[in-house]
């Protein structure tokens, strides 16, 4: 599996102080000629991080997803929700 940076988020929370959340795009091969995408999303202050690996075998879905995550700067503790109810 290989990743790819795809977006970048600073926001100043109040009670947590500067988040950075990075949105990386997971690509993995799945046939001859196929890939299957997924999405990880990490915070580098925290170094907490989550992955959704194996989402769809469309690479215009999932850049349209991360690009949804990182406008809503979704954090990795809730990645699992919002994929749950993309799919």
């Amino acid at each position: 599996m290989r990743e790819e940076l795809v977006a970048k988020r600073y926001l100043c929370a109040k009670i947590a102080g500067p988040l950075i959340l990075e949105y990386y795009l997971l690509v993995s091969p799945l046939a001859e000629d196929l890939e299957i995408y997924g999405v990880k999303i990490v915070e580098r202050r925290s170094g907490v991080a989550a992955i959704a690996p194996g989402l769809t075998t469309s690479g215009r879905k999932i850049l349209h997803l991360i690009d949804l995550l990182s406008k809503g700067t979704v954090t990795p503790t809730s990645l699992a929700d919002i994929v749950e109810d993309w799919l």
